[in-house]
């Protein structure tokens, strides 16, 4: 396929009135670089339209399904009205790769289809209104499990302009309300939007559940896709308290093959087991009881379950007196197998944990930050011990002008290049504000999967609220959790000391108690001390003694002709110079710090 065609039929689209986006490249998602926001910065301005697939001939097509109604058949389904579709005389019909067929349609007057997507029946989905379809000319998308599905999408006749296409015929807008509408029904809301269960009286809690996930969304990379499976996780283990078993059976066999990308069997395994871990602030059995309205989630994204849990007063939750499909159970403590650490940074930084790095103003915290960033991205050894490399994305809320600066200078130093592809860097982004939180995660979404992510600095990452008030540091927690959960990374929070208590971390003790490991930089003019305040699972190192050495960086000068250096983190490399634990008294770390010096 040209990738001229790609921009030809983009522009084409939009001059019908379609309004289209560009995808990431062989994939179904959107393209995250240039529509951070997905579905909804689609247009059919031909200018801005031609620019992005200008600037990214390899994208995929998308088309929203604005004012639309797609009827999106996948092969294998029994559906009567499939056939009816097919012998039908349409004005837009799209072929997929896969073999199955889109059927487009203009949303009649006065109808409020609006959830991207529902179930019609068993393998026949709709999209409407904040959905969208993969449209001629794409190709070749690829699974979740690195499979292709090579092939391309092309329409059977040329696609009319949008005002000239037809709304769907009689029989189907009787088929589409009955989608949406039963007399044997109870109101309850999906994380998306409304959704009229059956009746406990009139089906068993299984089939209601499949009822459930199949007016939920799908997970769409790059739109919250993983906030949204997890919240229809929450939903199956706490709602309707299936077993966690049933759990996952049922989100593969009736949620996962919509998604896009499908999601491992491994991966929702681990939905399912951080649903039960996290229950929301809900009775445990919400979606059982005939009338129970669900709490409305967010637009597009729903980690209220997580971050929004962090700000309510912990509370006793009496279960009714009703059979229930699990219980609570101990397991046998034979069972559990002993696990050795899974270290990023050997005895330091170990993997899926939270951890901080402090000090006061100046101190070069940020520079240690980038030094363990630098070593995991790149592989380089810490403190002699070997380092298996990572992708890190350092969250830079502070010193971005001199960044490029930093970078050169670690690399001079340690004569060591940062690959391209291996580091990421970004702006400050408020993680407490779930429509930013949802915008990280994209934007790393379409780069690659994290084993490090460094927020720096807390400050400027903490968004709204009082860093000393114990609701607001924990919703900043429970957000860093979201991020940590979803990846199985490390999150390393870049933090200053308390205004007045030099030997901790600034603000509610609520960040203390939730962190895996601390770590307290001081200066003096002896050089830098790193002390371990907290490790929670393994033996604590004892202090390191280092040094900000300065770095020239060569063939780069001011505007005034004068040379331009930065610094970097001088550490002993080897544990030879680590004399005490870190619950050291104050005179002993000081002869601790001269020893290192003397070394």
């Amino acid at each position: 396929m040209p990738k001229k065609m790609i921009l030809e039929k983009a522009v084409e689209y939009a001059t019908l009135g379609y309004k289209v986006f560009p995808l990431a490249s062989g994939l179904k998602r959107p393209h995250g670089a240039l529509v951070p926001h997905g579905v909804s910065e689609a247009s059919d301005d031909v200018e801005k339209v031609r620019g992005w697939f200008t600037s990214e001939p390899s994208a995929n097509l998308g088309l929203a399904c604005t004012g639309l109604i797609v009827i999106d058949c996948d092969t294998g389904n029994t559906w009567p009205g499939f056939e009816r579709l097919k012998a039908g005389n349409h004005a837009a019909v799209q072929n997929t790769p896969s073999g199955g067929m889109h059927f487009l349609f203009r949303l009649p007057q006065g109808k409020a289809w609006k959830n991207s997507t529902s179930r019609l029946a068993h393998k026949i989905d709709t999209r409407s209104d904040g959905g969208h379809i993969v449209v001629e000319p794409s190709r070749t998308v690829k699974s979740a499990e690195g499979k292709t599905v090579s092939g391309d999408y092309f329409f059977e006749k040329p696609l009319p302009p949008f005002a000239e296409l037809p709304y769907p015929p009689e029989w189907l807008v009787e088929e589409l309300d009955r989608c949406f509408a039963s007399n044997q029904t109870v109101n309850c809301e999906t994380p998306s939007g409304q959704l009229l269960l059956p009746a406990p009286s009139s089906t068993d809690i299984v089939d209601r559940a499949k009822a459930y996930l199949d007016a939920c969304d799908p997970a769409i990379s790059g739109q919250g896709g993983h906030n949204q499976t997890f919240s229809v996780a929450q939903s199956l283990v706490n709602g309707f308290c299936l077993e966690s078993e049933v759990a996952l059976r049922l989100l593969l066999e009736n949620y996962n093959p919509r998604c896009e990308p499908p999601w491992s069997e491994n991966e929702l395994r681990h939905k399912v087991d951080s649903a039960l871990q996290n229950p929301p602030e809900k009775p445990r059995n919400w979606l059982r009881n005939e009338g129970f309205v669900v709490q409305k989630g967010l637009e597009n994204v729903d980690i209220s379950g997580i971050v929004e849990e962090a700000q309510k007063p912990t509370s006793l939750v009496v279960v009714p007196d009703e059979p229930s499909d699990r219980a609570y159970e101990f397991i046998d403590a034979t069972l559990f197998e002993p696990c050795p650490p899974d270290w990023l940074l050997h005895g330091t930084l170990e993997r899926d944990t939270l951890a901080l790095v402090f000090g006061d103003p100046g101190c070069g915290k940020t520079f240690m930050a980038f030094d363990w960033a630098a070593r995991i991205a790149t592989g380089t050894p810490w403190r002699g011990h070997e380092v298996k490399a990572a992708p890190v994305f350092y969250v830079a809320g502070e010193g971005r002008r001199g960044l490029g600066r930093r970078i050169r200078a670690w690399e001079q130093h340690n004569g060591v290049k940062i690959a391209r592809g291996s580091m990421f860097i970004g702006p400050a982004v408020a993680v407490t504000d779930v429509r930013q939180l949802s915008e990280l995660i994209a934007a790393i979404d379409a780069q690659k999967k994290p084993g490090l992510i460094v927020l720096d600095t807390l400050a400027r990452c903490f968004g709204g609220g009082d860093e000393n008030a114990t609701q607001d540091m924990s919703r900043f927690v429970a957000a860093c959790d979201v991020l940590r959960n979803y990846y199985g990374c490390t999150i390393l929070i870049v933090h200053h000391t308390g205004h007045t208590e030099k030997g901790r971390a600034r603000g509610a003790m609520a960040l203390n108690a939730a962190l895996d490991a601390e770590y307290r930089l001081n200066r003096s003019e002896s050089g830098l001390t790193l002390t371990a305040t907290k490790l929670k699972d393994a033996d604590p190192p004892t202090p390191l003694g280092m040094n900000l050495v300065s770095v020239k960086l060569p063939n780069i000068e001011d505007e005034y002709g004068n040379p331009v250096a930065s610094a970097a983190i001088d550490v002993m490399d080897a544990d030879v110079g680590a004399i005490l634990s870190t619950a050291t008294a104050g005179c002993e770390q000081e002869r601790t710090a001269k020893h290192c010096r003397q070394m």
